[in-house]
């Protein structure tokens, strides 16, 4: 939620930080694909030896990492939306 707010309200003023995931974790994947639209840096923290270089590899190109301009964001009136009653 902090990151929803910041990342909404001082868009483009701060670099936002999701802190490190294990690359070998159950949802490594998720984890992984919320840092990239996150704009910030990502980082793994997994036991030496211990990466799985699938899930890193899917985050670069090159050599240089896949990531957004700047934080990804909801939808200006998404927040209010309630989705239970509206398509």
């Amino acid at each position: 939620m902090n990151t929803l707010l910041l990342g909404t309200f001082a868009r483009g003023r701060t670099l936002l930080d999701w802190d490190m995931f294990h690359s070998e974790h159950r949802f490594a994947w998720l984890h992984a694909a919320a840092r990239a639209v996150s704009g910030g840096s990502i980082y793994v923290s997994d036991k030496p030896g211990r990466t799985d270089a699938r899930v890193v590899r899917a985050l670069t190109v090159a050599g240089r990492s896949l990531r957004c301009r700047g934080p990804a964001g909801a939808w200006p009136d998404a927040p209010f939306a309630d989705p239970t009653k509206e398509p």
